[in-house]
């Protein structure tokens, strides 16, 4: 898990081609033209459907934010469907 020097927005979702729940790197930037959110890995994702909570997908947030000691500071969806922006982030280099 890559330490970074701002707070962080995440998809949590369904992959349905994929059949599985899955969290994402870090937010780059979202599309709102186009539906979409390219990671800081630089992998896109398409948002289709409404926002919801698959009892899945649930599970597999509750045990990521437990695996990475994760502080959940504030729900973004409405933000990612709104066009706005995460704030930039710059990945810092682990000591050692």
């Amino acid at each position: 898990m890559p330490n970074y020097d701002a707070p962080t927005w995440h998809l949590v979702g369904y992959l349905v081609e994929e059949h599985c729940a899955k969290v994402s790197s870090a937010v780059a930037f979202v599309h709102a033209d186009t539906e979409e959110v390219t990671t800081k890995t630089g992998r896109t994702y398409a948002l289709s459907g409404s926002p919801g909570v698959d009892p899945d997908v649930a599970a597999l947030w509750e045990s990521w934010q437990r695996t990475h000691a994760v502080v959940v500071l504030r729900e973004v969806t409405t933000d990612i469907l709104d066009g706005r922006q995460p704030v930039p982030v710059n990945l810092i280099r682990a000591s050692g």
